[in-house]
């Protein structure tokens, strides 16, 4: 009982050193929709308001459920004189802190390598070890999360982008995002074929190298 609230303490820490750079990004795209810039989605949409680009940010989550309302009721009055809008997103953005079994933590808006409009979800791991060698685990349903982003024939629910960060214990993020391409995928497909699941994966790296 112990080892498990000191491991969910750990996990919050870790998300709550990475949610100022979410809320920073977040903020830009919205400030640039408040000053009259017009933006283009990734599906091809054009956001023009404060509204369009809330509802981007909700492209994850079911129409009207817990989640979705969080956000909204939550960001409702942003733009408005006298508003803390830093504060609104934080409690905004931070989706563990409402639905432990979205596949990630963090939400944000983000634009892709054209300048478009997406949501952005952040998988927040704190990264452990000694030495040089570091590890992190990842859940089963986190895993799919990040291989349904990334297909290419995603619908809206998972359109965007999802991203794994390791917190070191100096507040410094790893991004592991990319080291995930290079799991065995097509394995771990047969053993699902085979009726085998997995429960998640232990990813371990050495610093400054890869995956192993």
């Amino acid at each position: 009982m112990h080892e498990h609230r000191a491991q969910m303490a750990v996990g919050q820490d870790a998300e709550l050193a990475a949610l100022p750079d979410v809320v920073e990004r977040t903020q830009e795209c919205l400030d640039d929709i408040l000053a009259g810039e017009e933006l283009e989605t990734i599906r091809g949409a054009r956001v023009t308001t404060l509204e369009d680009a809330i509802d981007v940010l909700c492209w994850p989550f079911s129409d009207g459920l817990v989640t979705e309302t969080h956000v909204r009721e939550t960001l409702e009055g942003y733009g408005e004189e006298g508003v803390d809008e830093e504060r609104l997103l934080r409690e905004a953005l931070h989706i563990s802190e409402v639905w432990d079994g979205a596949g990630f933590d963090l939400v944000g808006l983000s634009l892709d390598s054209h300048g478009r409009l997406q949501p952005a979800r952040y998988e927040i791991k704190s990264v452990s070890g000694d030495g040089a060698k570091r590890r992190v685990h990842l859940l089963k349903n986190q895993f799919a999360v990040y291989e349904s982003v990334h297909r290419e024939d995603t619908g809206r629910t998972f359109a965007g982008d999802w991203q794994l960060l390791g917190i070191q214990s100096d507040g410094s993020a790893i991004n592991l995002t990319a080291w995930l391409a290079d799991l065995p995928t097509d394995a771990l497909a047969a053993l699902r074929n085979e009726g085998f699941e997995h429960d998640g994966l232990v990813l371990e790296f050495l610093r400054d190298a890869g995956v192993e």
